[in-house]
């Protein structure tokens, strides 16, 4: 992901009510995320998939560690 594109990702979700510190852990939990062979190669998230995982850190679900 190039610098643009961290730009506008970043953009988007403070636009529909993330906080900088949930992007921040959600940032460090995609940088610790290991592809496998068996994975998509594209890892191109929605903004239902967006939601769902600020929901899941929302209620604690997905903490960072």
């Amino acid at each position: 992901m190039n610098l643009k594109e961290i730009y506008r990702a970043v953009s988007r979700l403070l636009d529909t009510g993330w906080t900088l510190p949930e992007i921040e852990r959600l940032s460090h939990f995609r940088n610790r995320f290991q592809q496998t062979r068996d994975d998509l190669l594209d890892f191109n998230l929605d903004m239902r998939h967006l939601e769902f995982i600020r929901w899941l850190v929302q209620t604690g679900k997905l903490l960072d560690w």
